[in-house]
């Protein structure tokens, strides 16, 4: 029952990051979707996307084929 329980709080937590990352990006006029991507590269939090160095960001949004305007915005937005 306690393996079920830390389970499923842990299973809670990533949602709540997942949509911490869903915000952040449409807080900055970009489609929430695009967390797929990012999740898809490794980025599964907002708190990683936020701490990534300028190479490792590159490679990611490489990676995500983001449209080029909003490549831009959000790299606009992690600049704020």
């Amino acid at each position: 029952a306690a393996l079920a329980r830390a389970k499923n709080d842990a299973k809670a937590r990533s949602a709540a990051c997942f949509e911490d990352l869903i915000s952040f990006l449409e807080m900055h006029g970009l489609s929430g979707a695009y967390a797929l991507a990012l999740s898809g590269n490794g980025v599964d939090d907002l708190a990683t996307l936020l701490l990534l160095d300028e190479e490792a960001l590159n490679e990611v949004l490489h990676r995500c084929d983001l449209e080029p305007m909003d490549e831009i915005l959000l790299r606009d937005a992690l600049r704020d």
